[in-house]
């Protein structure tokens, strides 16, 4: 969202951010845009969500009714609904949703925008029975667990009835948009996507000739990612290699003790969490031959994003809005369930295709500014101001 938010002046005079975690106090980004103080500190807080979604008087009528006709009868989502209703009530006993309320209630049109299809959107059936007024669209943005519910054991409250009230619900991929559609062929007309796009900082440098094969991978350490098979399949490579990845996670051991056995020719960076900023910083810098990504599930990766902006060729899995970006004119996109062989072949495959020819540079350059650059944002944001005047 932090690429996002640089738009928000496309679609009004006024903004106001309500964040659900984050630390601080309420702060300007620009004159006109205001972000409130955060609901909850982080979302390893549950100490904090269980003091403010226990201790007030707020209602979970909707969440109970949509419990007892989806739910109750599927064990594994209990937590999830627990955890939902504890997340909703605690945003609706905050002061960042009683100003919310003020801010919608004070009259004129107002968008009420949700960069995540996950707590906030659990608010909106109790938004409108809280606002004295129904003056306000509602428009929802969904990524990849958000949308299918992955981390909740499928869980996603109620939303049909979000769907109801929304104006428009658009997906990061047309990925997102087939699989909401498919589900609620009803609401059809209301399903969109809208991509989200990165900055452009120029062309990364061109490797050297003789240099030793560089890739870099961006994600957390967790097993979803599988980072681990990043290591093998470079181990099983018979070439002189350099990995370089970032990001932090539960797995960091036991990758740190996998690469403690790499062959000599095989040398690993684990560079851990960083800010966007270094690790901009290294794409202008640091000679990249290619990205890798062999994730089991994905959005539409802003990590493919950033390294097509630096010219930078992806092998990736084919999960998720990735074969949108990534295709044999810029990379490699392949099953994520394949064979340890077929792994090992569709790389060394690809790794005599980056060896040979720029073309995949260039084109991955084309794909990032057709698809997925910040233009995206203006197009959105105009949609959006759209809709406060209709």
């Amino acid at each position: 969202m932090v690429y996002e938010s640089q738009y928000f002046n496309v679609t009004s005079n006024s903004v106001l951010i309500a964040p659900l975690f984050g630390s601080g106090t309420a702060q300007h980004l620009q004159l006109n845009h205001r972000v409130l103080p955060p609901v909850l500190t982080s979302p390893k807080s549950r100490l904090q969500l269980l003091y403010k979604g226990l201790f007030n008087f707020k209602s979970f009528s909707y969440h109970r009714s949509d419990f007892f006709k989806h739910w109750w009868k599927q064990p594994k989502t209990w937590y999830s609904v627990c955890l939902s209703i504890l997340v909703s009530r605690a945003i609706r006993a905050s002061s960042n949703y009683q100003q919310l309320i003020h801010y919608i209630n004070a009259g004129g049109p107002v968008i009420v925008y949700s960069y995540w299809a996950d707590h906030w959107t659990s608010v909106l059936p109790y938004l409108k029975d809280s606002c004295s007024t129904s003056h306000y669209k509602i428009v929802i943005r969904s990524h990849g667990s958000d949308l299918t519910g992955v981390h909740q054991q499928g869980y996603r409250p109620f939303r049909a009835e979000v769907l109801q009230l929304c104006t428009a619900w658009y997906a990061v991929s047309e990925y997102g948009k087939l699989y909401l559609q498919t589900r609620y062929p009803e609401f059809k007309f209301k399903i969109k996507c809208a991509r989200i796009g990165v900055p452009g900082h120029g062309k990364a440098p061109l490797p050297n000739v003789g240099q030793p094969l560089t890739f870099i991978s961006v994600s957390n350490i967790v097993p979803l990612k599988r980072v681990h098979l990043i290591f093998e399949v470079f181990q099983n490579l018979n070439q002189d290699i350099i990995w370089h990845h970032f990001g932090d996670g539960p797995e960091m051991p036991r990758l740190k003790q996998k690469i403690k056995s790499a062959r000599p020719a095989f040398k690993v960076h684990l560079h851990g969490h960083v800010e966007t900023d270094a690790l901009v910083s290294f794409y202008k810098t640091q000679p990249v031959h290619a990205f890798i990504n062999l994730s089991t599930r994905e959005g539409l990766p802003v990590s493919i994003m950033e390294a097509f902006s630096f010219g930078i060729p992806v092998f990736a899995t084919a999960v998720g809005g990735t074969p949108e970006l990534v295709n044999d004119t810029n990379g490699s996109c392949i099953p994520a369930e394949v064979t340890d062989t077929v792994l090992q072949n569709a790389l060394e495959a690809f790794v005599l295709r980056i060896s040979n020819s720029n073309d995949l540079r260039q084109q991955a350059y084309i794909t990032w500014l057709n698809k997925v650059s910040t233009e995206n944002y203006v197009h959105f944001f105009n949609e959006l101001k759209a809709y406060s005047s209709s």
